[in-house]
Order: C-alpha cells, then sequence, then structure tokens
C-alpha cells in the first residue's frame, strides 16, 4: 500500500494494491474532533466513518499490537522452517548400496542418495504439518 500526501497535513490518500482506483483517503478536521476515513472508487466516494479524535490512539494500538503479532508470527515462522532446515542437514547418509545391487555409477548414487533425502525430509515435514 503506498501514501500519498494531498494538502499540507490535512489529508493523506492510501493506494490499495489491488489497484490504483481503489482509494482509502484519511481527512482531519480538527473544528468537529474528528477524522473521516473514506473509502473510493475512482472518483467515487463509496462510504465513510467519522473516528473521534480520541479514539484514534485506539486504532493506532489496534494497528500497532496486529504489526507485532504479524512481525512475531514471522519470526516463529523463521525459526521453525530453519529448525527444520537444520535437521535435514544433520540427517544420516543412507547406507552403500548392498553387494549384487545394480549401481550405475558414483555420481548416480550420489544423486540418487540426495534425491531420496530430499523426499524424506519433505515426507517429514508435510507429517510434521498435518500433526499441527
Amino acid at each position: 500500500m503506498r501514501t500519498v500526501r494531498l494538502a499540507a497535513g490535512s489529508s493523506e490518500v492510501f493506494l490499495d494494491d489491488r489497484g490504483p482506483e481503489r482509494v482509502l483517503r484519511m481527512s482531519w478536521h480538527a473544528e468537529h474532533r474528528i477524522v473521516v476515513l473514506s473509502l473510493w472508487n475512482g472518483n467515487q466516494c463509496m462510504a465513510t466513518f467519522r473516528l473521534p479524535v480520541a479514539q484514534v490512539p485506539v486504532v493506532v494500538q489496534a494497528l500497532t499490537s496486529g504489526l507485532a503479532e504479524l512481525a512475531h508470527a514471522a519470526e516463529v515462522g523463521a525459526a521453525r522452517r530453519d529448525a527444520v532446515v537444520r535437521e535435514l542437514w544433520n540427517e544420516p547418509a543412507q547406507p552403500a548400496p548392498l553387494p549384487g545391487q545394480h549401481t550405475t555409477g558414483r555420481a548416480s548414487r550420489v544423486s540418487v542418495r540426495a534425491m531420496d533425502a530430499v523426499i524424506r525430509g519433505c515426507t517429514r515435514l508435510r507429517d510434521r504439518l498435518d500433526r499441527r
């Protein structure tokens, strides 16, 4: 979402990611002690909301709390992902082929071993996510 400042401190426009015709406009009206939030589609105002200035801190706190929760969820998700990757990298290699098993060369064995590790890791990850 991008912000466009209109008049000197009296209004701001927030452009929606879904298209430039969708806009949230915030206008301060000190004389009435309100902030007007209006939703626009092109040049047509679709809805307005009159927010008393006394409630602005509550809205700001709600937005701030939401951002903090989002940041925490991203950190937890990244930590969980990193733990799974570490576990996959530390997984023991497949045992060497048994005598009599057909092998087509060292490069192929390494590729097959790597593919097996990826498949096992994906299966374990899927199973973990299914349990949550």
